[in-house]
């Protein structure tokens, strides 16, 4: 998702805008931020639009700064926004995300926002001594760690493991960005606060960690992102199977089933699960009924408006990452 002019509002408290430049929208990870580093929360975003950019500076580096307008500007807005629910407090997104089968609208909540908020109460604890501040750490991280189906943002996904959801819900992502920024914020709580009650959680979020690590270079969605099904496109080009070829099936081995594009069938091109898209496939069968295929660098130099210089493509959906195996037949 992309961010148009992040700045201060009228209020002074970060924000930005989507597609409406009129309308400023606040995301509770940055007005932490803001609440930690001050107008600092700026430093990372230069010209007009930017992803939003993790940033983490331990607590103990921070306590002996003064707290500055905008500082206390942030940490106001949080308490304003704070929605309470039993032992739990929660900060919400006002606007929706899309992340890949994940879909929330406005009014979600995530690890990721919790964490930094947790972190921001924290650093106002050790700077004033209000209680206050503590109470809202805690009901931070109790959001936190709740379970996802309770309403809370953690997920278990293994006996002894949980994941920190950035964007919880039915196909939650296990985004590494909020799992570690949520184990450093227990373990904040724990060092600053005094509090031991998180811990638990800290030491099953760990060993979830330790055993997905080796996912976070894959390249799969993401250089973080550890999905159970993923959807990809695959492009046959005429540049590996030679100036002429043609195809009769593809079909993807997951280890859990099998996912079939038969190039013989006029129906291979329908959008359902599995299907063949792209300009450069043919009407003409081979000999042994195979799809003929243009070759497309045979013919033109530069890709085609929206796709490539080789436009044959196999969009499958729902493939399983679970296993270390995938075998892909053609």
């Amino acid at each position: 998702m992309q961010f148009n002019h992040i700045g201060f509002d009228e209020n002074g408290i970060v924000s930005f805008c989507l597609d409406d430049v009129n309308k400023r929208y606040y995301n509770p990870f940055l007005i932490a931020c803001q609440a930690m580093y001050g107008s600092h929360v700026l430093d990372d975003y230069h010209g007009n639009s930017s992803n939003l950019i993790p940033r983490y500076i331990p607590v103990k580096f921070l306590t002996d700064s003064e707290i500055s307008d905008e500082m206390q500007n942030a940490v106001e807005w949080l308490i304003r926004h704070c929605l309470k629910e039993e032992d739990c407090c929660y900060w919400l997104y006002d606007y929706p995300v899309s992340y890949g089968r994940q879909y929330l609208d406005a009014g979600w909540k995530s690890a990721f926002g919790q964490a930094y908020v947790a972190l921001a109460m924290v650093l106002f604890y050790t700077k004033t001594g209000n209680k206050d501040y503590k109470d809202l750490a805690i009901g931070a991280l109790n959001g936190m760690t709740k379970n996802m189906r309770e309403g809370g943002c953690t997920n278990r996904i293994a006996e002894n493991q949980i994941w920190f959801e950035e964007i919880p819900g039915e196909n939650a992502t296990h985004v590494f960005n909020a799992h570690m920024i949520g184990m450093v914020a227990i373990s904040e709580a724990h060092q600053f606060l005094n509090i031991t009650e998180f811990d638990s959680y800290l030491e099953e979020a760990m060993n979830a960690f330790l055993d997905k690590i080796e996912w976070m270079d894959t390249g799969v969605m993401s250089a973080y992102d550890i999905p159970d099904h993923i959807d990809f496109q695959l492009q046959l080009d005429s540049g590996a199977f030679g100036e002429v070829f043609a195809v009769g099936e593809v079909s993807i081995d997951d280890g859990s089933k099998v996912s079939v594009i038969d190039l013989k069938n006029g129906k291979c091109f329908e959008p359902v699960d599995n299907f063949a898209s792209g300009i450069d496939w043919t009407s003409d069968f081979s000999k042994n009924g195979f799809r003929k295929v243009i070759d497309g660098r045979n013919i033109r130099k530069d890709a085609v408006s929206g796709g490539t210089i080789q436009n044959t493509y196999l969009n499958f959906s729902n493939i399983s990452t679970g296993k270390s195996i995938l075998k892909i037949c053609i």
